[in-house]
């Protein structure tokens, strides 16, 4: 995420909102099963304008190094993990 960007968040936020980010908590469930809603993230993603950062790719195996990783504080983007 760049400087002054948006962070939508799943589960809330208990963290400091630095370098001018800007929070917005979402609820999946209201959002779930609103198909027009969905389709317009797909179409967001696929033109660009909502970009899906990937940090690291860890496998299950390294479940536990992928979580030192995301205490770090230095991750910009998701930890995924594969299975």
């Amino acid at each position: 995420m760049r400087d002054g960007g948006t962070l939508a968040t799943l589960r809330g936020w208990a963290g400091d909102a630095r370098l001018g980010v800007i929070v917005v908590p979402v609820n999946v469930r209201d959002r779930a099963t609103d198909h027009p809603a969905i389709v317009r993230l797909r179409e967001q993603v696929e033109s660009g304008l909502l970009p899906l950062v990937v940090a690291a790719t860890y496998p299950a195996t390294a479940a536990a190094q992928a979580h030192r990783h995301l205490e770090s504080r230095a991750v910009r983007g998701r930890v995924v993990l594969s299975f």
